[in-house]
């Protein structure tokens, strides 16, 4: 009873307390869909980015019990602003220390002038000299967010930095041509996927959590799951690949994020690992820079030249391909694909989509 008794003198002598037209922070956890709770416990980026917008009060009572915490109430608009924000990305700061480097050294420039990746191990000697000592994953986390930032991407993070869009596309450009046993082509990849959580209004790694909820189903199901093969620093095999299948994205999440058709990368299918991973990787960067081209084309109102390259994808490029996955894997797995056409107009069929 004496408990109770407290925690109501405490809840009164609170309120006298709260500042006007500020609220719980319960009440805008609901608002915002966000454990403010945990955000503040472990010092997230973004949670500062609330305190900043928002202004908090801790407020205690001479009653005793715990603090509480208490927020202005947000506009429609801050509260657009503060979920957007949280789900921006956040450079921790080794990525940063390896970003300021590179975009300082000359062969990381002229690499890209020259239209070629900068070499791994040439990135992974340059952070050395720095006394950095970085895995391929780290230098293609690092080649990437300085693409990124040369394009503008935004981050939680304050950060000051030249922009070069040129460059910055030429990264982007040169990721889509790899296949997926690359280092750099992995990291593009998981750019995309939060490109796309982003733009269809889902929190950041909702597609990336989707997709490993379907593996895990199909492996429950007992579908073999491919696994690439692995390299040590000089090109060879040290992992001999597993064969298996993946779940591919019919228009590729990167073609999709470059885009802008992010809800069609939720379009899967199952192909063949070895497949997926090269030959239809490739095969989806060239799906991806034939919509770009198609894409300005039509902005700069030049229909015709449009169609055409439509009609040379359908007509030519896709039965090409499916020709060459004949030959080389049988004509089931050339018949299995689903390869992306590309529809000229506003009207389209919807069993297209079936």
């Amino acid at each position: 009873m004496k408990s109770a008794q407290k925690a109501h003198e405490t809840y009164l002598d609170i309120q006298k307390k709260v500042p006007k037209d500020y609220i719980r922070e319960k009440d805008l956890e609901k608002l915002l869909d966000i454990d403010l709770k945990a955000a503040r416990s472990t010092k997230q980026n973004y949670f500062h980015y609330i305190e900043d917008t928002l202004g908090m009060e801790k407020i205690e009572s001479k009653v005793g019990g715990k603090p509480r915490y208490y927020y202005k109430k947000p506009t429609s608009t801050q509260i657009t602003d503060i979920i957007k924000f949280s789900e921006l990305p956040y450079l921790q700061k080794r990525t940063l220390d390896n970003v300021n480097i590179l975009s300082k050294n000359k062969y990381i420039e002229n690499s890209l002038i020259k239209g070629e990746l900068p070499k791994l191990h040439r990135v992974q000697s340059i952070l050395k000299n720095n006394g950095i000592k970085a895995s391929d994953s780290q230098v293609a986390k690092a080649v990437s967010t300085l693409g990124q930032l040369w394009r503008g991407d935004k981050f939680q993070n304050k950060i000051s930095f030249d922009q070069n869009k040129k460059l910055g596309n030429t990264v982007y450009r040169l990721f889509e041509k790899l296949d997926m046993t690359n280092p750099y082509a992995r990291e593009m990849y998981s750019i995309a996927m939060q490109e796309v959580d982003l733009a269809v209004g889902n929190k950041r790694g909702t597609f990336r959590k989707w997709k490993s909820a379907l593996n895990k189903e199909l492996r429950r199901l007992g579908v073999p799951i491919y696994k690439a093969a692995e390299y040590n620093d000089k090109g060879k095999v040290i992992k001999k690949a597993v064969d298996g299948f993946n779940v591919n994205e019919v228009t590729s999440i990167k073609a999709s994020a470059r885009n802008d058709l992010h809800t069609y990368s939720y379009f899967v299918d199952l192909t063949k690992g070895d497949i997926n991973q090269k030959a239809l990787a490739r095969f989806q960067g060239q799906f991806s820079k034939t919509l770009t081209k198609v894409h300005g084309l039509l902005d700069d109102g030049k229909r015709i030249e449009a169609k055409k390259i439509i009609d040379t994808w359908n007509t030519e490029k896709v039965p090409n391909f499916k020709s060459v996955i004949e030959k080389k894997h049988g004509i089931e797995a050339a018949n299995n694909l689903n390869l992306p056409d590309i529809k000229y107009g506003t009207k389209i069929d919807p069993k297209i989509y079936t």
